[in-house]
């Protein structure tokens, strides 16, 4: 059996400097392959990514016919969803006898749109570990797969059977290390990543040490469970060490759903990297809670090389936070923020505007509150309610018409679901002053040309619209 984990990234970013969409090592794609590895299911895993891997679309087809997978694994994401409808065509005509695969935020979100792709044999709903071990081994025994937890089937009349889900994984530790040989990794160091600042030496190691997230906002994917799960300090201190001696690798990117789950994780972490005596920096792309966050914390973060870290604020509206389940104190985690900048440590909030009944009064409140922050950058989405969200259902019952998979209108960026309380063009007139506003106050201008002078992200190809643009004009 051979295995092909395809990433569903554009192709050819590596070519386009650092621009816009973020990648970042395919994790869960690693992961899978050093499983399949360790379960000895598959002769060969191979991962193609190809954003870094390929030049353009055409090149996909020769690899494929290449290897000659018995089995293509895609990992997508929703806003992916066209680019796994080109891809799966791809996969079928360069290798007509494989099974085709779908699994990521994409299969758990909207199982159905992914079953409208023809070529689409399987989906893998939740982690998909254990679940993609026992596909591989049934297609190679007889084909039998009703018994598969957390899989879904395309059966021979073209109906779709869902089956049980699978409970998560319960000691991460057990998953074996990365194969991080197996990727090109210092082509990720050169396309444009999730912490929006370049990487020292054009290196660096995406990680994701912990699962799940015990908070309930109605708009997440919800893909690892309401309960949080995470490596033991020892096996993540082991995973970096392998990075460091093997791959040089000095800058690491966190980007969990909630790296800082429980008290004195943060603490412990940090005195375990100044225990190694490691020569490194590291960011949160992700992951950290706004309001758990204290000063010690913070202080412990900046002396053991934390350089950069980002929180979800989403909106200043309480009726709002209430509405939406994610009840974060607000005032606390601007608080912690201000405390990180006199620290050093550069600060991003990441905001949303166009929540169910979303008045322009709050998406104003919000976006002048953010502008008088201490955040350094400011990323401004509109609303987008995935299918199988609790905002989704809720959008539904409220008899909003909501568009399925492959639509234009699952784009971050545009606006093109609109289900606040303001007409579609004042909506679309807020979202472009929200991106615009926060740039306009002289501190931040100000504090934004110094990161981006010590960054040398002038000799980045940056887009007009960046944020760059905005803060030197």
């Amino acid at each position: 059996m051979r295995v092909l984990l395809l990433r569903t990234t554009p192709a050819g970013l590596w070519k386009k400097g650092f621009l816009p969409p973020p990648v970042v090592h395919p994790l869960g794609l690693m992961t899978l392959q050093a499983v399949l590895r360790k379960e000895g299911v598959a002769e060969e895993v191979r991962i193609v990514d190809p954003a870094v891997d390929l030049d353009d679309d055409d090149a996909l087809g020769p690899v494929v016919e290449q290897l000659g997978p018995t089995v293509v694994g895609l990992s997508s994401l929703i806003v992916e969803a066209p680019l796994v409808r080109q891809y799966a065509r791809t996969i079928r005509q360069a290798a007509p006898d494989a099974t085709v695969v779908v699994g990521g935020p994409l299969a758990s979100s909207d199982v159905a749109g992914v079953f409208q792709i023809p070529e689409v044999d399987y989906a893998v709903i939740g982690e998909g570990e254990q679940t993609l071990v026992e596909l591989c081994r049934a297609l190679e025994r007889d084909g039998a797969t009703a018994d598969i937890r957390g899989l879904v089937v395309r059966g021979p009349d073209g109906s779709v059977h869902v089956q049980p889900p699978r409970p998560p994984l319960e000691n991460l530790d057990a998953l074996p290390l990365l194969d991080w040989d197996g990727i090109r990794l210092d082509a990720y160091g050169k396309v444009f990543n999730m912490n929006d600042l370049p990487v020292a030496d054009d290196r660096y190691a995406t990680l994701m040490p912990t699962r799940g997230c015990p908070y309930q906002c109605s708009y997440c994917h919800d893909i690892f469970g309401r309960r949080t799960r995470a490596f033991s300090m020892e096996r993540l201190v082991e995973e970096m060490q392998v990075l460091i001696d093997r791959h040089d690798v000095r800058d690491f990117h966190f980007v969990d759903d909630l790296f800082n789950f429980r008290k004195g994780r943060i603490r412990e972490f940090c005195d375990a990297v100044a225990e190694q005596r490691w020569d490194i920096r590291f960011a949160f792309p992700n992951g950290l809670r706004g309001d758990r966050l204290t000063r010690d914390e913070l202080r412990a973060l900046r002396d053991t090389g934390c350089y950069a870290l980002s929180v979800a604020v989403e909106t200043t509206s309480q009726r709002l936070q209430e509405l939406v389940g994610k009840r974060l104190d607000v005032e606390r985690t601007l608080e912690q923020v201000a405390i990180a900048a006199q620290l050093g440590i550069i600060t991003r909030a990441f905001v949303m505007i166009g929540f169910p009944g979303e008045t322009e009064e709050e998406m104003v409140h919000t976006i002048e509150t953010v502008t008088n922050s201490a955040f350094d950058i400011i990323n401004v989405f509109t609303v987008t309610p995935h299918p199988s969200t609790e905002l989704h259902r809720y959008l539904i019952e409220q008899g909003h018409e909501l568009p399925t998979l492959g639509g234009e209108s699952f784009d971050y960026d545009r606006g093109l679901i609109n289900v606040s309380a303001v007409n579609d063009e004042r909506f679309r007139e807020l979202i472009h002053w929200a991106r615009h506003m926060p740039y306009e106050a002289p501190h931040r201008k100000q504090r934004l040309r110094g990161v981006y002078e010590e960054y040398r992200i002038e000799r980045y190809a940056v887009a007009d619209s960046s944020t760059w643009e905005l803060v030197h004009r």
